[in-house]
C-alpha cells in the first residue's frame, strides 16, 4: 500500500488516480487507515524536555534506561528555581517513541516515591529519610537492570519479533 500511494504521485494522472484508488481499495479491504500504514521512516524526530524533577540523581539511569528501552537518546540538565535544584529530563528520537519513554519514565519514578513513603510510615521517624533515599536507589537500580534484560532479550531474539527492532 505504501508503494501505491507512493505511485500515486506519478505525474500522469491516469497513472496517478489508477495507483491512488487501488491503494484504497485495499486500505478498505484491510480496514486501515493511513496512519496504519505508515512506515518508521514516515515518523517524526522528537524532542521532549519537559519533564522536571526535584534533582534526585537516582531517576537519572532509570530514564536513561527507559529511553533506549524505547528507542530514545536521554539527556538531562539541572537547573535552579530560587534555591531550589531540578533535574531536566529530556527524550530524544521518533516522536511516538519520546512520548511513550516520557509516559513510562513518569509513571516508574512516581511509583518507586510513592512506594518508598509509603513503607517508611511504618518506621520510627528517625530512619524514615534514610529509608526512602535507600529504597529509591534499590527500586531504580533494579528496574535499570530488568529494562537491560528486556533489551537484551529483545537484541539477541529472544522475544517476539526479535529482529531487536522492537519491544513488545
Amino acid at each position: 500500500i505504501r508503494k501505491l500511494m507512493a505511485m500515486a504521485t506519478s505525474a500522469n494522472e491516469a497513472e496517478a488516480a489508477a495507483f491512488a484508488g487501488k491503494a484504497q481499495a485495499l486500505l478498505a479491504e484491510h480496514n486501515l487507515s493511513l496512519d496504519d500504514i505508515k512506515g518508521p521512516e514516515d515518523d517524526e524526530m522528537g524532542m521532549d524536555i519537559s519533564t522536571l524533577t526535584d534533582a534526585y540523581p537516582w531517576r537519572r539511569p532509570l530514564a536513561d534506561a527507559v529511553a533506549r528501552m524505547y528507542f530514545c537518546s536521554y539527556a538531562y540538565g539541572e537547573m535552579m528555581k530560587g534555591k531550589t535544584k531540578y533535574d531536566v529530563h529530556g527524550f530524544i528520537g521518533r516522536q511516538h517513541n519520546v512520548e511513550v519513554a516520557k509516559m513510562m519514565f513518569d509513571y516508574l519514578w512516581r511509583a518507586i516515591d510513592r512506594m518508598a513513603r509509603d513503607a517508611a510510615k511504618k518506621l520510627p521517624a528517625k530512619q524514615q529519610s534514610p529509608f526512602r533515599v535507600s529504597f529509591r536507589w534499590g527500586a531504580s537500580r533494579r528496574l535499570v537492570a530488568r529494562i537491560e534484560e528486556r533489551i537484551g532479550a529483545a537484541k539477541s531474539g529472544l522475544l517476539i519479533g526479535g529482529s531487536g527492532s522492537r519491544l513488545p
